[in-house]
């Protein structure tokens, strides 16, 4: 069962998040652009026995509070280590998908003391390519409230199947649509403007977890070369491939997900 919960950070920032499992093995899922909690359920609903896990809503997105400013990939990588402080939580499996695996490696550069495994889903070591800079300027004029037709585009755009188990495209437009515009556009600039090695002189390199990286082939957003990229970039990381999907691998196939996450962890 998934349950909802509101936590408040000292920052004053309020974060939504689901809560699923019990047990002594704890994991963060952080999402992706324009997602939430929601994000996840699907693989929430899969979650291994002897597993509790934390989705929380980033900032401007979800019911979480929804200020102008703090949009950068460190600003929501702070109210993680916030929240995971808030709730106590001492070290983790970081699981991040898209814009949220490189909330996760900022996360794993800095504070390795907090990640005991780093999962990146649908991720890259830059999010500067022709696909995301086509993004930014096509939520360049949005304006609130946000177009339904172009959350349901752009989130439907990152699939090549089905949602799976646990998932529904309506209820992820639900939540996409609940970001304000200001939101995109901010984060729009901040995923291209995101590089490890411009946060305190950090880089790949330096990630000392385990690491496991996911990528569907059909993946239009993130390219083969960009997992090879990345997967040299960290020590002793490990690729996996799933062969038919495409960007939301977790959320076209959840239980596959889970279950290479769950294997990986051990």
């Amino acid at each position: 069962m998934v349950e909802l919960a509101t936590v408040t950070l000292p920052n004053g920032v309020t974060m939504e998040h689901a809560i699923a499992g019990e047990g002594p093995r704890i994991a963060i899922f952080i999402h992706g652009y324009g997602d939430s909690w929601y994000s996840h359920n699907g693989m929430l609903q899969a979650l291994p026995s002897g597993w509790r896990a934390y989705a929380p809503s980033l900032r401007g997105h979800g019911e979480s509070s929804k200020p102008r400013e703090g949009y950068t990939v460190r600003d929501h990588a702070d109210d993680v280590i916030a929240f995971m402080a808030a709730k106590g939580i001492g070290k983790a499996v970081i699981i991040g998908h898209s814009m949220g695996s490189f909330i996760a490696q900022d996360i794993a550069v800095r504070r390795p003391d907090l990640v005991s495994h780093l999962v990146l889903i649908a991720s890259a070591t830059t999010s500067d390519n022709e696909v995301v800079m086509a993004l930014k300027a096509g939520v360049a004029d949005l304006t609130d409230p946000m177009p339904r037709q172009f959350s349901h585009d752009f989130q439907s755009g990152t699939c090549v199947n089905p949602m799976g188990p646990g998932m529904t495209l309506e209820r992820v437009v639900d939540e996409s649509a609940k970001i304000p515009a200001d939101v995109w556009k901010r984060e729009a600039d901040a995923l291209i403007d995101y590089r490890p090695a411009n946060h305190a002189g950090a880089d790949l390199a330096r990630i000392a977890a385990p690491t496991l990286v996911i990528w569907g082939v059909h993946d239009g957003i993130f390219f083969r070369d960009e997992q090879d990229r990345l997967v040299k970039s960290i020590p002793g990381a490990r690729l996996t491939v799933h062969e038919t999907s495409g960007h939301a691998v977790n959320w076209e196939f959840p239980e596959w997900t889970m279950r290479e996450v769950a294997r990986f962890v051990g």
